[in-house]
């Protein structure tokens, strides 16, 4: 082998390197970028799935306040009637004395 011959080779082993290196390093920051991109996404879906959670808690509990505040309304009407007779006999006698 010349020594032309072994120069160019030692040249293409070098670049070799180089590629190989460049390579790996290209490879490692694009693993990098799509972990931290998975991450971001993956925390991003946590977020929308706690919202989801807690806006359907929400829902859930304002149901249940409804449901107490109609039952509350309609036991209020049902039982004013007879509060309002109970209020009339008590303001009567108060009435005539006047």
């Amino acid at each position: 082998m010349t020594t032309w011959q072994k120069m160019l080779l030692d040249e293409l082993k070098a670049t070799k390197s180089k590629i190989t290196t460049e390579s790996h390093k290209q490879f490692a920051d694009n693993s990098e970028k799509q972990s931290k991109a998975l991450s971001e996404k993956s925390e991003a879906l946590k977020t929308i799935s706690n919202n989801f959670i807690a806006r359907k808690e929400i829902e859930k509990m304002a149901r249940k306040q409804k449901d107490y505040w109609e039952l509350r309304q309609e036991m209020i009407l049902k039982q004013a009637p007879d509060q309002l007779d109970s209020l009339r006999n008590q303001d009567e006698p108060y009435g005539e004395n006047n």
